[in-house]
């Protein structure tokens, strides 16, 4: 019963390797604590009033160490652009809000942190956001997100770092970390990190699968 079932268990994997390495590699989210700062530390609304619709506090984000939160609206003035995700953001006048995310995983992994640097009409938002591996101590040192500063425009713009997991970083702490930068204010929003297989991690993966499929077209040729 095994051998009549063989060959067919040996096509099923062939076909399934041509289909594995055709397909696009899905990329895998990582769990980010309070990720768009809607866990508020009271409230809503926030404990100090900034004008219509408008409130801030001075205490720590739930689930971040370091960091405010920040109610803006757009009847205030700082924004004439609506929150990217929620109603609510991160602030810092120059400080660190990071978080652990969890430890970098097997070689090969694709990481990818994304988030919205706000830019306030009334002053400029020099912050920098970055992944970081293990704790060098501060300033921190990591892949810094990068994308286009709308400075003093009330608007959200994109950010975002690539990182791919190396043989020395396997097992080593993973952080988000935000910066306030050193003069003005860091405003952060929608705060994400995925990770996917780079294609020659897959690569192998379907290469193995063909090699099945390739052993069973030998054993039947050996049999006839």
């Amino acid at each position: 019963m095994f051998m009549k079932l063989f060959p067919t268990t040996i096509r099923v994997a062939a076909t399934a390797a041509s289909l594995f390495l055709a397909a696009p590699a899905l990329a895998v989210p990582i769990p980010v604590n309070n990720h768009s700062f809607e866990l508020l530390s009271s409230g809503p609304p926030l404990p100090n009033p900034c004008g219509a619709g408008c409130s801030y506090s001075t205490d720590p984000i739930p689930g971040w160490t370091g960091g405010s939160q920040f109610i803006p609206g757009t009847a205030a003035g700082y924004y004439v652009a609506p929150v990217p995700d929620g109603n609510t953001i991160a602030w810092s006048p120059g400080g660190y809000i990071y978080q652990l995310i969890g430890t970098v995983g097997p070689v090969g992994l694709n990481y990818t942190l994304s988030l919205d640097f706000g830019f306030r009409k009334d002053q400029l938002n020099t912050g920098q956001a970055w992944l970081q591996l293990g704790t060098s101590g501060l300033p921190w040192d990591g892949i810094i997100a990068t994308g286009t500063p709308n400075q003093l425009s009330g608007t959200f713009s994109p950010y975002s770092a690539t990182y791919v997991s190396a043989p020395g970083d396997v097992g080593s702490d993973l952080y988000v970390v935000m910066f306030g930068g050193l003069s003005g204010q860091g405003n952060f929003d929608n705060v994400a990190v995925s990770a996917v297989p780079e294609p020659a991690t897959l690569s192998l993966l379907g290469a193995g699968l063909l090699g099945l499929g390739a052993l069973g077209r030998r054993r039947r040729k050996t049999k006839i």
